[in-house]
């Protein structure tokens, strides 16, 4: 069970003229590059060691993170116009284009539509960050599994300052905004810093997974729906993912506020243990497909996802 007085009590009530908790969250929820600003950024999936990110964001065009931290991915670049995710990776003096997450995303108003049916809103604290004006609202799970939340968003901007997670009395912070740099004035088109000669490669996916025959057909078997989506969550697509040489089945899910990838592919003890470092959380019932998940939520909720892909025994 989530302990949740972790999570201050809820300030009274403002005036109507403030917003309302569910009016911050959809604010934020929909990321459209509608700001200018220079921003540093650090955020953790869960457990894995925290990348710190130098964010430019450029209203109407795009955003360009730089990886600062750790040094394995030190000078890494990612430029997301909302339709194509331009990443410079410089040890291989390659650029890598895919989709942007943005072009297949669910809506602000799905997200906050299932925000509503899965949690609990409610104000914190309204109070100074960085300089600016920022309020806190706490977001509790109507399912015991899932993690209370506290996010501090700004009053002006769609800028989540701080993302906090609570798994019992364990506290995590998954995004914490270090440094905001405001500008009134469009910051332009957000390039490369590198005069290197570099050679530009098309990512083999993700792609849409419309024709389910042909999806068996590329990944060797026919992929697993699940008998009921558990959590409060829901599929908002369907893709081929991972590599030609290892091509994988990708359910994209969400319950308004977490974000959950369920991965499906052919297995191989030998050549296909793994996929992208992920190890398998589930089998199906021949032990040939293997199924494993990755998101912002703790590895028993992950696990519960993956089995539910499995069909009974």
């Amino acid at each position: 069970m989530f302990v949740l007085a972790v999570l201050p009590g809820s300030l009274p009530a403002r005036a109507t003229s403030a917003p309302s908790p569910e009016q911050i969250l959809a604010r934020v929820l929909e990321d459209d590059f509608d700001y200018n600003a220079r921003l540093v950024v650090r955020r953790q999936i869960w457990r894995e060691e925290p990348l710190l990110f130098s964010v430019v964001v450029s209203k109407g065009v795009g955003s360009k993170y730089t990886v600062v931290h750790p040094s394995t991915y030190q000078g890494q670049v990612f430029i997301d116009d909302g339709k194509q995710l331009r990443h410079y990776i410089p040890e291989n003096k390659t650029i890598f284009l895919r989709p942007s997450g943005h072009s297949f995303s669910p809506s602000g108003s799905w997200l906050a539509r299932r925000a509503s049916k899965n949690y609990t809103l409610s104000i914190v604290e309204r109070s100074k960050r960085l300089g600016r004006d920022v309020t806190t609202i706490a977001l509790r799970p109507k399912n015991a599994a899932m993690p209370s939340r506290r996010m501090t968003v700004d009053d002006d901007l769609p800028v989540v300052h701080l993302l906090d997670a609570f798994d019992g009395n364990d506290r995590l912070r998954l995004v914490e905004v270090i440094d905001l740099k405001p500008s009134s004035t469009n910051l332009g088109e957000l390039k490369f810093d590198t005069t290197r000669e570099v050679r530009t490669r098309q990512s083999w996916g993700p792609r849409p997974a419309n024709d389910m025959k042909l999806a068996a057909g590329i990944l060797g078997f026919s992929p697993l729906s699940p008998r009921k989506i558990p959590l409060g969550f829901e599929s908002y697509t369907r893709q081929l993912g991972g590599t030609e040489q290892l091509p994988a089945f990708v359910n994209r899910l969400s319950d308004g506020v977490a974000m959950i990838t369920v991965y499906q592919w052919a297995f191989d003890e030998d050549k296909r243990p793994e996929l992208f470092s992920m190890k398998p959380l589930a089998f199906d019932a021949s032990g040939k497909i293997a199924i494993t998940a990755d998101g912002d939520v703790a590895p028993s909720v992950l696990r519960q996802m993956a089995q539910a892909f499995v069909s009974p025994r």
